[in-house]
């Protein structure tokens, strides 16, 4: 690694805060790996860093950069029959495709960024809980990776 390419750690720190930023009091952001109690009443967001590939072509050689892709997910979950927080749901999740559109990111040092593509929003449904559905906005990112 070099001081151009972002760890996964600090890619998804970068992500998290972006997220906390633009979702604010609007809804509940479930902490990752620790116990949480929400109010199952209200709009829960649940994230997940989804790193896929690895371009296999370095530019400058074996210690050159490399792009690295993937996905931060983005799950909103809200309970059935529920009109003002169905609503409320697709706003937020309209202004969180907006936030997070063609970003430069800082991650990680000053020089380190992860890049946002274009997001879309999926109607997921009926979630594993059966009170409940959810919509999915997906955040394609690249960041360089490799290198000395």
């Amino acid at each position: 690694m070099n001081d151009f390419t972002p760890t996964l750690p600090d890619i998804g720190a970068a992500f998290r805060a972006k997220l906390a930023e633009v979702v604010g009091k609007d809804a509940y952001i479930v902490p990752q790996n620790q116990d949480a109690n929400p109010d199952l009443k209200q709009i829960l967001v649940i994230n997940a860093l989804n790193p896929s590939s690895t371009t296999t072509e370095e530019m400058g050689g074996r210690s050159g950069l490399a792009e690295s892709r993937g996905m931060f997910s983005i799950n909103l979950s809200y309970p059935k029959n529920n009109n003002p927080l169905f609503n409320s749901a697709w706003a937020l999740a309209g202004k969180l495709a907006a936030a997070f559109r063609q970003l430069d990111l800082k991650a990680g040092s000053d020089d380190c960024f992860v890049y946002t593509e274009e997001c879309s929003v999926t109607n997921v449904g009926d979630s594993f809980d059966e009170n409940r559905k959810s919509l999915l906005v997906s955040v394609a990112w690249w960041a360089w990776t490799g290198g000395k």
